[in-house]
């Protein structure tokens, strides 16, 4: 198992959490199981209500979690978008932001769970919605504050504004 805990970027901190965990294993031989786990003022943050679990496009404006998974060989990779609402999403890229278009696959096991101080994503991926290992993958968030405040949090920024795709944010390295 590999744990990380996930940084704010500079210019869009967010007082409402007090840290974001991510716990990473494998699952189900060449899968990938993810825990992210966030803990803070949930009050303050904006989430969806729960709905049915559905795709939907621009999860990323609001409260969600992204993970982009790519081959350590390739220049390829996926992007997956989870909210707390159940709506998610799944594209695949070319390279850096081109060639997008969404993935043909089916909704990746996912569930959330909110209570007191702590929201946490627990998600199941299986061989067949991911590139051939060895990974390397940027989890991210963006959060939402109920005044419309986003905050973008990442393994790592590359330097300028926040980029989840930048190569330079695929910092963890992960072979099941």
């Amino acid at each position: 198992m590999i744990t990380a805990e996930l940084q704010p970027h500079p210019d869009t901190p967010c007082a409402a959490v007090e840290r974001i965990e991510a716990q990473l294993q494998p699952y189900a031989g060449d899968g990938l199981g993810i825990t992210l786990s966030l803990q803070g003022a949930l009050d303050r943050i904006l989430l969806p209500p729960p709905n049915k679990p559905h795709r939907a496009d621009g999860l990323w404006r609001h409260t969600c979690a992204e993970l982009f998974v790519r081959n350590a060989y390739a220049r390829v990779y996926r992007e997956f978008n989870f909210a707390p609402s159940l709506a998610w999403q799944c594209y695949d890229f070319d390279d850096y932001r081109t060639g997008c278009r969404p993935a043909i696959l089916p909704r990746p096991l996912c569930a959330w769970t909110a209570a007191h101080d702590r929201l946490v994503l627990r998600l199941q991926l299986d061989a067949t919605q991911l590139p051939l290992p060895p990974w390397r993958l940027n989890l991210a968030m963006v959060v939402e504050t109920r005044d419309g405040h986003l905050s973008y949090w990442a393994l790592a920024h590359p330097i300028g504004h926040a980029d989840f795709h930048h190569p330079d944010a695929f910092v963890l390295a992960f072979d099941p």
